[in-house]
């Protein structure tokens, strides 16, 4: 590799101010003069973007343990505090050790039922021919998801205000991640206001679900993630304390909601194009002919070996990664092949622009699931990040996925008289549709 070009301080100022609403055309137009990987400084801030499938290896995966997160997801220290998304080191490792055991296969499969009565309820609300806003709706069907898993049906007399509050609180949420300059997220300004607020809601409203469930003579019978944290707790941790608890729920909460949901709309939408009718048209067919086993850890087990399905999951989540930039920050001095990185510099990884690198992807903006078929360079597909790190929630996202793909290609093929070429990425915290994606379902 030779040796990294550099960003001017200035045009990096003017690129940032400009583009900090859609940073994708701003990290584009700099790849064309500085190549996949560059340099970028501002004061004493010193940063490096890694658009290259060996380097990102070395960060995430080889020398995992000297690139922890960075300080930069602190931000969302008011909502979330120093939980497993945020937190480094010894804390992390506790808090990694701690939840481990409630992402086993057998009890993401256990909430089969679950997802399965939401996507039914998801379903049955679409209209033969009649067009729905792809991810609102879908949107509803992961909060319903998630919220049941994690509170069983004690979510019932506060779901509506949970959800809206959820709903304002992920914008709020966009803003301040997004702050150009990190003293922002320190100032009084309106969105810091606001996003505190909110998170004092929500907050709120998760320690009373808790306060309730341990004074509930019966909550040795709830298997809800609420409950299996109490269990672990109070088996292997007697200091975590109850407001560690709700960190931990209210990170999960947010982190499997949106992902989720964005996954599946860019997916309805990839198989609505015209020029993809054939791929879908074979998807139905494939799942036209399968039926799933009854046994629920069976069910999690085969839906992962349904081959088109999991090609169509995959391509999606190359080119619409829902967290399509992460950070890392240098523990420590290091030489990264001929770079030599200072410790506290900003490593920025985008599974956006690697699942778009031509040099591991033959005609990289073309959906074609076909090419997860057989080998694929899996440095260059890190759609839940690699390694120690990767999402906690990796499996039971998927199988949410998985169940839903499942029922809707069962009951109905998908298209649109929208001209969706114009549907473009827009990237904040995750990558939403620039505008809303109309698709009409008929029944098969």
């Amino acid at each position: 590799m030779s040796e990294m070009t550099k960003v001017s301080n200035l045009k990096l100022l003017h690129g940032v101010w400009k583009h900090h609403s859609n940073l994708i055309d701003y990290i584009e137009s700099v790849r064309k003069d500085h190549g996949e990987s560059f340099q970028f400084s501002f004061g004493v801030l010193n940063g490096l973007f890694l658009n290259d499938p060996e380097l990102v290896k070395t960060v995430l995966l080889e020398k995992w343990a000297i690139f922890p997160k960075s300080r930069r997801y602190k931000v969302l220290s008011p909502l979330i505090g120093d939980s497993l998304l945020t937190s480094n080191g010894d804390r992390w490792k506790e808090r990694r050790v701690l939840a481990q055991p409630i992402f086993q296969t057998k009890i993401i499969a256990s909430y089969r039922g679950i997802i399965e009565k939401e996507v039914k309820s998801s379903l049955d609300r679409l209209r033969d021919g009649v067009s729905f806003d792809a991810y609102p709706h879908i949107a509803h069907f992961t909060f319903r998801v998630i919220s049941k898993i994690m509170f069983s049906d004690d979510i019932d007399e506060v779901f509506d205000e949970f959800h809206h509050t959820v709903l304002r609180i992920q914008n709020e949420c966009t803003k301040v991640a997004l702050y150009p300059f990190p003293i922002m997220d320190k100032l009084p300004l309106p969105t810091n206001i606001i996003f505190r607020k909110l998170s004092s809601t929500i907050h709120k409203i998760v320690d009373g679900i808790i306060e309730r469930r341990l004074k509930n003579s019966n909550a040795h019978q709830y298997k809800d993630l609420l409950s299996r944290y109490l269990e672990m707790i109070q088996a292997e941790n007697k200091n975590f304390s109850m407001t560690e608890l709700r960190n931990e729920l209210v990170t999960m909460l947010i982190a499997g909601n949106e992902t989720t949901a964005l996954t599946l709309t860019w997916s309805l939408m990839e198989l609505s194009r015209p020029e993809n009718k054939e791929i879908q048209k074979n998807l139905i067919t494939e799942l036209g002919a399968i039926e799933l086993p009854t046994d629920e850890e069976n069910s999690f087990l085969f839906l992962k070996q349904v081959p088109k399905m999991g090609q169509v999951i995959n391509e999606t989540l190359r080119m619409y990664p829902a967290v399509w930039l992460f950070s890392r920050e240098a523990a420590e001095d290091f030489q990264l092949k001929n770079i030599k990185i200072k410790k506290g510099t900003l490593i920025l990884i985008s599974p956006f622009f690697l699942g778009r690198n031509s040099s591991s992807w033959k005609n990289p903006n073309h959906f074609d699931p076909s090419r997860f078929e057989g080998k694929y360079n899996e440095d260059a597909f890190v759609p839940f990040a690699r390694g120690p790190r990767t999402c906690i929630g990796m499996s039971l996202a998927q199988f949410e996925i998985q169940l839903y793909l499942f029922n809707f290609f069962k009951r109905f093929n998908v298209s649109s008289e929208e001209d969706l070429s114009v549907i473009k990425p827009k990237p904040l915290v995750n990558l939403y549709p620039d505008r809303p994606i109309k698709l009409i379902p008929t029944n098969l």
